[in-house]
């Protein structure tokens, strides 16, 4: 007799990839069934109900992973970070299903629901057909037992529950980007340069939005078409030259120190005042920076604070200062990052910055920061180099970055020293008491004068003769 005639209960068993239907009556065993049994005249895939819940479920997982994987597919990067959308669907007991091409059980109206969704996103401008086109109740008209519900990640990681809102924030990155290519980079329409300079207005804004995406400001990208060389940020020659003899004088002060002391074992520990950051590299606080002389360091009016108020606000507070020097062989730094999210569940905006101020050339050779930049994106701190850049800023110039990007020091292969002047600001109430916390280090106390060199003495007796 057909197996049509009779109220025969299917069981489905899944191995290796192949299905084998039997129908077992209650009196009467049904051979072994083909799938070509269930189908019709035409050359369709039958479809069938799945009775176990588990296996239907796990199904529907790899159906909600492969709408996730094309949603996230169709819309466009920012900053080296893809969109990601979290699909579930529901668990209907009565939802039909069918073995694919490759032999694989995969949802009947599948297919369907992809080629809906690329035939809708063929453009990324949200307008009121395109709303009607895709109500967020829809349920495809495929099959009524379907329910999607979608939640998108921005490369921000901001989330929408709207195609329509996802749309115009697709737009609000683009818009983005074309600001910082045409102010920041001078590129234009085909990546022609642009001659004419933007408004400052617009300069900075667009500075703002890169800080924002990448986690890092820097006046220059190893180009002499950055406009923000026609703006000053920096510190003067003078002011350079005090900071870069101030920290060389205070290496060699602790260092005379630790040797007449013989203090080498404590050196690797740190003081107050010196730690060492890996073979020949140090972090130096430097007494004379909290002196009159150096105020231009601490003034609200210091060249790059209308950058660091647009990032952190007015109320925007400097808790640290000092000075990183690289001396000559000194190896590259283990990859870091300064700070960690104040929040594990969301991204939160900036809360604390970073301005490096070179006092020499940055150059390939002595040891510049490379920054790998998006990493201060929860969830993206992973060292990649391919994201990874290394400004060569001019000495002065100010590079500031995000406390959570992600860096470390390259290696020094050239002959001189590079000291690199460093200011932490955090928006108002943040404090760091485990980076700067002197409670971890010995305090060095009261240092050892340096001696006299010859070519001092001489001249000291130079004038005196003369004085007499």
């Amino acid at each position: 007799s057909s197996p049509k005639k009779k109220k025969a209960e299917i069981e489905y068993k899944y191995s290796q990839d192949k299905i084998q239907l039997r129908s077992s009556p209650k009196k009467k065993k049904h051979p072994i069934l083909s799938l070509s049994v269930l189908s019709s005249t035409k050359p369709k895939p039958p479809l069938f109900r799945i009775a176990s819940q588990n296996f239907r479920l796990q199904v529907l997982e790899n159906a909600a992973s492969s709408i996730s994987d094309f949603e996230s597919s169709l819309l466009p990067h920012y900053g080296n970070r893809p969109w990601t959308c979290e699909v579930r669907l529901s668990p209907d007991p009565k939802l039909l299903f069918r073995v694919s091409t490759n032999e694989k059980i995969e949802l009947a109206c599948l297919p369907q629901i992809i080629n809906h969704i690329s035939s809708y996103t063929g453009t990324a401008t949200p307008t009121k057909a395109a709303k009607k086109i895709y109500p967020e109740d829809l349920e495809f008209g495929f099959q009524s037992l379907l329910k999607i519900e979608r939640i998108w990640y921005s490369p921000n990681l901001e989330t929408f529950r709207s195609r329509i809102s996802v749309l115009e924030h697709v737009e609000e990155l683009d818009r983005r980007n074309k600001l910082i290519n045409k102010c920041l980079f001078r590129k234009g329409a085909g990546n022609k340069l642009l001659k004419k300079l933007p408004p400052k207005k617009d300069i900075m804004q667009a500075g703002l939005y890169r800080f924002w995406r990448d986690g890092l400001w820097v006046k220059t990208l190893n180009s002499d078409n950055c406009p923000y060389s026609k703006f000053s940020f920096q510190l003067t020659p003078e002011q350079i030259e005090m900071c870069y003899s101030a920290a060389l004088n205070h290496f060699d002060k602790v260092m005379y120190t630790v040797k007449a002391r013989m203090l080498y074992g404590e050196l690797s520990q740190g003081f107050d005042l010196l730690r060492e950051r890996g073979r020949g590299r140090y972090d130096m606080e430097i007494p004379c920076f909290d002196t009159a002389p150096f105020k231009f360091l601490m003034s609200e009016n210091a060249p790059w604070m209308p950058l660091v108020s647009m990032i952190l606000g007015e109320d925007a507070v400097l808790i640290h200062k000092g000075c990183f020097l690289s001396l000559p062989g000194s190896e590259a730094q283990v990859y870091h990052q300064d700070g960690v999210h104040l929040c594990k569940e969301r991204q939160k905006k900036c809360h604390a910055i970073n301005v490096f101020i070179p006092l020499c050339d940055l150059t390939t050779k002595n040891g510049a920061t490379e920054y790998c930049l998006g990493s201060h994106y929860l969830g993206h701190d992973c060292f990649f180099k391919s994201h990874c850049i290394t400004p060569l800023a001019s000495a002065g110039s100010p590079i500031i970055f995000d406390y959570r990007l992600g860096h470390r020091g390259l290696a020094n292969m050239s002959d001189e020293p590079r000291p690199i002047l460093y200011l932490t600001y955090t928006a108002s109430g943040f404090r760091d008491a485990m980076n700067f916390s002197r409670k971890r280090y010995r305090k060095l106390g009261q240092m050892v004068s340096l001696p006299v060199s010859r070519s001092e003495r001489a001249k000291k007796r130079a004038k005196e003769e003369n004085d007499k």
